[in-house]
């Protein structure tokens, strides 16, 4: 058993690790964590598509997660449940996603229509439909 000044100096040197390492643990949490998603998902609904929209203006404006949650207002689980499609926004959290994304609303929801029918389109193997009349020669 350690007694005086051997005893102050272990219990010092526990604190100061359990500080450290609390530090760390901080601060490793604040920074925001390298971006290892994929350039193309397969989205089979409109949800999933307004996500990859959503994450692709995320990754574009170098926001994380948790960064674009305090913006907004929500929790990063909200974020990621809407990036993958699993979360269905109001209009008003529709609104404040595109303000906080430095967007319009309008372009946010082009964007997803066209990513959705980008999709659809490739799974199916066809060419989309074009809207107008064809030209007779």
């Amino acid at each position: 058993m350690l007694s005086g000044r051997g005893q102050y100096q272990v219990i010092f040197n526990i604190a100061l690790y359990c500080h450290i390492r609390s530090i760390k643990f901080a601060f490793n949490w604040a920074m925001p964590r390298p971006i290892g998603i994929p350039r193309h998902r397969e989205v089979t609904n409109i949800w999933e598509a307004l996500g990859a929209v959503v994450r692709d203006l995320r990754v574009k404006k170098g926001f994380s997660q948790a960064t674009l949650a305090d913006n907004l207002g929500c929790g990063v689980s909200y974020i990621s449940k809407l990036e993958r499609g699993k979360m269905n926004p109001s209009q008003t959290r529709l609104f404040d996603i595109a303000d906080a994304l430095g967007v319009e609303v309008g372009y946010l929801s082009n964007k997803a229509k066209r990513t959705f029918e980008k999709s659809r389109v490739s799974a199916q193997g066809t060419k989309p439909k074009t809207k107008g009349r064809r030209r007779s020669e």
